[in-house]
């Protein structure tokens, strides 16, 4: 009888053949979208399979608490953990190079429910507040929905300042982050 993983060893197949190139972990696709059973890879919706969400408990709050940790304490990264979980986006990429979140909501917004890795200042504040953003810094510019964040993402571009906006916003943010929190530090809600 031969060995189950023998094969593997093997032919390590379509994901798997690009693990020289990964420190020798299977590689994964760049996911786009909530995590469900359903998202986008370059724009076309897919079904996701293995542990994305094919038993449905990815957006669980127990597992999203875990993944956060995991994440935390072993990187995105690490061999079955967090990344394999929540997936793999754009903003995460973002994050990982350094990108800083600025948040450009409301203080009422903001008091409900804000990433906690966000710095908060006010659309209204932006041009007043320049000296904040550091020329040699990269910024991820978030709203609620993505509208607002956008138009100052386009100022900032102005001044010479890289920035992005968050399609989507606070909102589609929610759908995958384990980190947003209120002003007093308990799970915070997108209003």
């Amino acid at each position: 009888m031969k060995d189950l993983f023998d094969r593997i060893y093997k032919n390590k197949g379509p994901l798997g053949m690009w693990a020289s190139q990964a420190e020798g972990y299977f590689v994964f696709p760049k996911l786009e979208g909530p995590i469900s059973n359903r998202m986008k890879f370059k724009g076309k919706e897919v079904i996701t399979w293995s542990i994305n969400d094919y038993l449905g408990l990815s957006n669980l709050k127990e597992v999203r608490e875990t993944d956060s940790k995991a994440a935390s304490d072993f990187g995105s990264a690490y061999p079955m953990g967090a990344r394999m979980m929540s997936g793999h986006t754009d903003l995460h990429e973002k994050l990982e190079d350094g990108w800083k979140l600025v948040d450009v909501r409301e203080d009422d917004e903001w008091m409900y429910g804000h990433h906690s890795e966000a710095q908060h200042i006010k659309m209204g504040d932006i041009p007043d507040k320049l000296n904040l953003f550091e020329k040699n810094e990269k910024y991820v510019i978030v709203c609620r929905s993505g509208q607002r964040s956008g138009k100052v993402s386009e100022f900032l571009q102005t001044k010479d300042i890289i920035s992005c906006n968050l399609l989507g916003g606070m909102k589609k943010l929610s759908n995958f982050s384990t980190e947003i929190i209120s002003s007093n530090g308990n799970p915070g809600t997108i209003i």
